[in-house]
């Protein structure tokens, strides 16, 4: 409230709807982003979070639970949305703000708060997150994720951010179902921005492919987050949309948890995919094969083959399952959410195991060495091979 009140210290943007109360958000306000006095006061406040952070984890045996810092959230809706939609005005030239000057404004606040971060003695890395980055902006300006089958490089101002010195790594929330964009996506904020971590910031827990979304992210070495875990019942129970009920469970007003019908099938996907952590993150995305992600929805009923660089794996269904083959150093790691039927070729198979990985791999059981499998739904398999030569990968266009 004291910045608000004090418009001479703090200073805030003319527009449209000021002072409004927006039920979502609270009250409309538009405070100059690079402002000095704004930019030092906010600096105080994530070095005293930090330093309280620091020393909390130093009196509890020094365990990091605190990884990253997100500085400010969705950053491009001010420059690509809002100074559109409520004609916010340029202190400087009292008329619209250009796409430029907004731009400026929104980098240099980004830069300053991420160094702030980054200088101090606890040590995380920094991100930022974009609002559908693909999508046009209010001034009609698109950018998309395709041309043709080839996927775009990120928006220039996507780039900017992520070379300032301040932010490590750029993310994008998504929110789509679609298998084909979120691979588009993942891999351009990945293989298309070299240095950077591709990760979907943000993509909505209401979907009922969750677990197809997560895998293909994954499956271009891209992180993913689900938003939410449970929506606020003040918005559900408020909201003039009925997509703001975005969690994969559901809260009411009376605290009783309700879990969506796809909870349980990503919830178990998730354990899975912890039990192949070390490889996941190890492997190239085209020694990253995904099952039954050709289409939006797993097919009930299906016949796949995919190759890695050496090994040529085919899975058939009959109930629907997706799941993973990932090769690193002559092992292929194997892995569904239901039981399959799997057979390789172009290697010579010397051991099967099952179990799971922490920084290494922790066994349950040794399996005979074969060619074709039945493999277990939800179990991690281990089979170590000989390859016959190297091969053209299909991991990529067995994707959406």
């Amino acid at each position: 409230d004291y910045i608000l009140r004090d418009g001479k210290t703090y200073p805030k943007f003319d527009a449209q709807r000021t002072g409004e109360f927006w039920n979502y958000y609270g009250i409309l306000w538009y405070l100059d982003y690079d402002n000095p006095n704004l930019m030092a006061k906010e600096g105080r406040a994530i070095t005293k979070m930090l330093d309280r952070t620091y020393d909390y984890l130093s009196h509890n045996g020094g365990f990091t639970s605190l990884i990253g810092v997100q500085v400010l959230n969705e950053v491009d809706i001010f420059p690509r949305w809002r100074v559109y939609q409520y004609n916010i005005l340029d202190s400087l030239t009292n008329e619209r703000f250009t796409p430029e000057r907004a731009w400026e404004k929104v980098i240099n606040s980004l830069d300053y708060l991420g160094k702030v971060v980054k200088n101090h003695k606890y040590k995380v890395y920094t991100r930022t997150n974009f609002a559908s980055s693909t999508n046009t902006g209010s001034d009609g300006i698109g950018h998309g994720i395709w041309n043709g089958n080839v996927v775009k490089n990120p928006p220039l101002w996507a780039q900017e951010i992520f070379n300032t010195e301040g932010i490590d790594i750029v993310g994008d929330d998504s929110y789509t179902s679609v298998i084909k964009d979120l691979k588009g996506i993942s891999a351009m904020y990945g293989k298309n921005l070299n240095g950077n971590f591709s990760h979907i910031a943000e993509n909505d827990g209401n979907f009922a492919n969750t677990p197809s979304l997560i895998l293909t992210a994954l499956s271009q070495n891209a992180g993913y987050s689900i938003y939410e875990l449970a929506t606020s019942p003040f918005f559900t129970e408020n909201a003039t949309s009925p997509s703001i009920n975005q969690g994969i469970i559901e809260v009411n007003a009376e605290k009783n948890i309700t879990y969506k019908a796809h909870y349980e099938t990503t919830k178990n996907f998730i354990s899975l995919l912890k039990k192949v952590n070390t490889p996941l993150n190890l492997a190239n995305s085209s020694n990253i094969a995904v099952f039954n992600l050709k289409s939006n929805s797993p097919t009930t009923t299906l016949n796949q083959t995919i190759q890695t660089e050496n090994v040529k794996i085919n899975f058939v269904t009959t109930n629907g399952a997706i799941g993973f083959g990932i090769e690193l150093d002559n092992k292929l790691y194997l892995g569904f959410n239901k039981d399959v039927d799997i057979s390789l070729d172009n290697v010579t198979v010397s051991a099967i195991k099952t179990g799971s990985y922490g920084y290494e791999f922790i066994l349950d059981e040794t399996l005979a060495p074969s060619l074709s499998l039945s493999l277990n739904g939800g179990t991690l398999y281990e089979v170590s091979f000989l390859s016959n030569g190297i091969i053209t990968s299909t991991t990529w266009e067995n994707i959406g």
